[in-house]
């Protein structure tokens, strides 16, 4: 029996600001209907950070690598276990960006050392005998500039030296 999962956000651009709301579906696609055990969706937000082998050892690059530092994490259930009919089942969605606490939500940035990375992610949980399906999908956080803050004033004449 072929089963297909996919996550397909609202805007095609995928780029999302804080305090917006990451919205979307998750699609089944199956023949016959489908038994599960419940859907979950996550949304992550995490920054990964990795020493250079250059600057260090390579053996002190795997033994000193930072473990992962959570910027947002939450979790809804899409779907209680049940039974989902054959043909194509869509499953909207809803997450709000707002950060818990006092962390700040960073820009997506994927660089040489430093990797800031927000994923949302399906899990269709099946009984025994069937393998539990996962997709994941990455989305853009860009952050608003504030010009206000961007401004600057020159006052007297400009001079560029070479």
């Amino acid at each position: 029996m072929s089963v297909t999962l996919d996550i397909k956000l609202k805007r095609a651009n995928k780029v999302y600001h804080e305090g917006e709301t990451v919205a979307g579906v998750v699609t089944l696609c199956c023949k016959e209907p489908l038994q599960h055990n419940g859907i979950a969706l996550s949304m992550d937000g995490i920054v990964n950070l990795q020493l250079s082998s250059k600057s260090v050892g390579v053996f002190e690059a795997f033994y000193n690598s930072v473990k992962p530092i959570p910027l947002i994490s939450s979790s809804i259930e899409a779907a209680k276990a049940g039974k989902i009919p054959g043909g194509k089942t869509e499953i909207p969605f809803e997450f709000p960006l707002i950060s818990k606490g006092n962390k700040v939500l960073y820009e997506t940035y994927h660089g040489v050392f430093v990797n800031i990375q927000y994923t949302l992610r399906c899990d269709l949980k099946r009984p025994l005998l069937a393998k539990d399906l996962s997709r994941s999908c990455e989305f853009i956080v860009h952050s608003q500039v504030n010009v206000s803050k961007v401004s600057i004033r020159l006052q007297g004449p400009l001079m560029i030296i070479f």
